[in-house]
């Protein structure tokens, strides 16, 4: 028992029995004094008379032992928090840190904060961030890598606005996939510095990308990791901006995801950049190509590719081909019709024919009577 009160004691404090009432009576020293395993034995009830003072006197190494206390401390406390004491809280005193005691902590506290912190501050509490904390955290770009979606969902727009592209390159891969759209609206198109598997997680928000997000992801060239699931949703107003290595670097799979809609937004000449696999266009997207579109494909030869030509019928190639590049290529009704004009003229003719077969019979009949009855006379 003596062992156990010695273990508890520091200048004379009973850490494991202190009250919010002789907390209060705790001096500078005292609490300087304090280790790790003090301050861990402390009743998490007595930290309501905890002041800014008693926390900015705890040497930084015995902040690790906090656990429930911040569940009970005021906010103006965390006035007293320093960079070192905040490094090292442990993360179940994290989980009780709420957002008036994150926005009271001094912004230098943040400076090169461990991505562990971030990582382990309560999402909801991540709205008690402020602008000047922020630029503090993302003056150490590595701690970008402890922010979670859910947390950055929290954060207000006005410090989002502050996201950098050296921040961004330090996210989770899977950050932005469940990202509100108003926090992805927050962050400007210029820190968007993403790798290809990166890209492949916008696919929730591709209806909030700008020209501004497709000509950087093609500075960047990372259209490659575009996922069918964001073609879906992407503008077809945005088309016109795709350049050549961009669409030519679109897996099939994206490729067969384009609508009708977009592809004709496409350039022809862009279009070529995916000459070799137009096959993969749907049939929907495939009608909808343009004169220009279609006459560049007809120059090479490849109208056989496309999903909405079918090359082994004789006639329709023929019909195909037989307009001028440039031209619209004939649609099913028209080849249709032209078959069905080509086959009652043929029956309309065989029909004169034989018309002309019976009149003439019919016209030398009396003549071969008459020779009859005159060489029977």
């Amino acid at each position: 028992m003596i062992i156990l009160v010695a273990l508890s004691t520091t200048l004379g404090v009973m850490w494991c029995s202190i009250t919010n009432k002789t907390l209060g009576e705790v001096t500078e020293a005292e609490w300087s004094a304090a280790t790790e395993s003090d301050i861990s034995c402390m009743p998490d009830t007595a930290c309501v008379a905890l002041t800014k003072q008693d926390l900015a006197a705890i040497v930084p190494s015995s902040c690790s032992g906090f656990r429930g206390c911040f569940s009970y401390a005021l906010p103006g406390v965390m006035e007293g928090m320093s960079s070192s004491c905040l490094s090292n809280l442990a993360e179940v005193a994290l989980f009780f840190v709420s957002a008036p005691q994150i926005a009271a902590i001094p912004p230098s506290a943040f400076r090169d904060i461990p991505a562990r912190v971030i990582h382990y501050i309560p999402n909801e509490s991540c709205k008690g961030i402020t602008q000047p904390q922020f630029a503090e955290i993302i003056r150490t770009p590595l701690s970008c890598s402890g922010f979670k979606t859910g947390c950055a969902n929290w954060l207000p727009s006005s410090v989002l606005h502050q996201v950098t592209p050296q921040c961004i390159r330090h996210v989770a891969k899977d950050f932005f996939y469940d990202l509100n759209p108003t926090s992805f609206r927050a962050i400007p198109v210029d820190s968007f510095d993403l790798t290809q598997e990166k890209v492949g997680f916008l696919s929730p928000n591709c209806n909030l990308l700008t020209g501004s997000h497709v000509q950087k992801f093609q500075e960047m060239g990372v259209c490659g990791g575009i996922s069918p699931a964001c073609i879906d949703k992407v503008n077809k107003e945005l088309f016109p901006l795709v350049k050549y290595d961009c669409l030519g670097n679109m897996t099939n799979q994206s490729l067969s995801r384009i609508t009708a809609e977009q592809i004709v937004n496409i350039s022809p000449s862009v279009l070529s950049s995916v000459f070799n696999r137009l096959s993969v266009i749907s049939v929907a997207s495939c009608q909808a190509l343009t004169v220009a579109q279609m006459g560049v494909i007809r120059s090479k030869g490849l109208e056989c590719s496309l999903s909405c030509i079918e090359c082994n019928s004789s006639i329709k190639l023929a019909l195909h081909r037989s307009v001028p590049q440039g031209s619209e290529p004939p649609s099913e009704s028209i080849v249709t019709f032209t078959v069905a004009l080509l086959l009652i003229l043929v029956l309309y003719a065989l029909r004169l024919s034989r018309k002309r077969v019976i009149t003439k019979s019919d016209e030398e009949l009396p003549l071969l009577r008459s020779k009859k009855i005159s060489v029977v006379t």
